[in-house]
């Protein structure tokens, strides 16, 4: 890895920021507003409504009428959400591309911070950065204070996803270059809720990653229709299964890029721990429905690596499943709640970077698009 201090804007390039939107006109002006404070870039955005019932449609309307840098896309009936990612991102006339959800926030500069790092550096395929989530409203005074860019060589980058299986990425904080997004055909709708991920992977294969190291890039909202995963530690299995097809996939989609089998392999074992943790934090309950839930991840921690077995944290729940739960396991879910504290669990790769994405295991930005 490579770190640079911050980079000036030297030229006024064009960011198309495509904003899908199912049923979220409350939160479309906020969002547009976001997008559109963006110093030094030729910005424009694109509304990409999804054959919403509420009155999305005619908030988007009012704010096109009112800025001429704002225009819609609209489905007349609702579609895969990936689908509708795709439509958007096929209008785009920009150099530079974002998708921002219309429940999600952009910091002031963000798109600024990222393109002047792409155009000083044509091998950069995206910039991503710091996005903490939010509730209601983020946080009061937002993080502005740039401390430099660090680059990463993309292959080096994809390989850190697969020895901590991981995504570190939630959403809002990425600005892609246009160019490398057409060549990979945008998001694949079989992948649905790890799509994203996917194209994460595949664009780093293509060249340098690069991360805006200080500032806020984006905001990530966690509201009624995605805090069930949090809330439902089941979300966290189908999170895991999801990366898994992803590692698996990468192979064949872009076989000159040098990951391997043995690669596929290290991230099984990755996914195992992290379900072989899930299993032992399921385990520290009583109740019935959480030891169920915990005797799922645990075999899928041994279907996933069967050396896993061999662990002294399957130890721990071997001999929880013959009992009505011990302490063992519940010291390895307090263990697990102070290294997930300290920013070590599930791979930091840097301080303030990996860590802040708490979404990756347990939140999907699949909110009902």
């Amino acid at each position: 890895m490579e770190h640079v201090d911050p980079l000036p804007l030297r030229t006024r390039p064009r960011a198309s920021v495509i904003v899908p939107c199912y049923n979220y006109g409350r939160f479309l002006p906020d969002a547009v507003a976001g997008a559109l404070d963006q110093p030094g870039v030729d910005i424009e955005v694109i509304i990409a409504d999804n054959g919403s019932t509420d009155d999305s449609l005619a908030v988007a309307e009012r704010l096109a009428a009112a800025d001429s840098r704002i225009r819609i896309h609209r489905r007349p009936h609702n579609i895969d959400y990936l689908e509708n990612f795709n439509a958007g991102l096929a209008l785009a006339t920009g150099a530079y591309v974002q998708v921002l959800c219309a429940d999600d926030l952009l910091a002031p500069g963000a798109i600024s911070r990222a393109v002047a790092v792409m155009e000083e550096r044509a091998d950069v395929v995206f910039v991503y950065g710091t996005c903490p989530t939010f509730v209601t409203e983020p946080r009061r005074q937002p993080r502005t204070h740039v401390r430099g860019c660090t680059y990463s060589n993309g292959r080096d980058w994809v390989l850190r996803r697969y020895r901590h299986g991981d995504n570190i990425i939630r959403h809002p904080e990425v600005v892609m270059r246009t160019s490398v997004l057409r060549e990979i055909g945008g998001y694949d709708p079989a992948f649905g809720y790890s799509s994203d991920l996917l194209l994460w992977i595949r664009a780093a294969l293509r060249g340098t990653v690069a991360r805006i190291d200080g500032p806020d890039q984006g905001y990530y909202r966690i509201h009624g229709s995605n805090l069930h995963l949090t809330q439902n530690a089941a979300g966290w299995l189908k999170d895991l299964t999801a990366k898994q097809e992803v590692f698996e996939a990468v192979p064949a989609l872009d076989p000159d890029a040098g990951i391997t089998a043995a690669d596929v392999e290290t991230a099984r074992r990755a996914l195992a721990r992290r379900a072989a943790q899930y299993a032992c934090r399921e385990f520290s309950h009583t109740a019935p429905q959480s030891r169920e839930l915990g005797a799922r991840y645990a075999d899928y921690a041994r279907e996933l690596s069967p050396a896993i077995e061999h662990s002294a944290r399957w130890r721990c729940i071997d001999r929880s499943r013959r009992t009505s739960g011990t302490a063992m396991p519940r010291m390895w879910a307090a263990a697990d709640g102070l290294r997930r504290r300290a920013g070590l669990l599930g791979g930091l790769e840097q301080l303030g970077g990996a860590g802040q994405r708490g979404r990756s295991d347990a939140i999907s930005w699949e909110r009902g698009r």
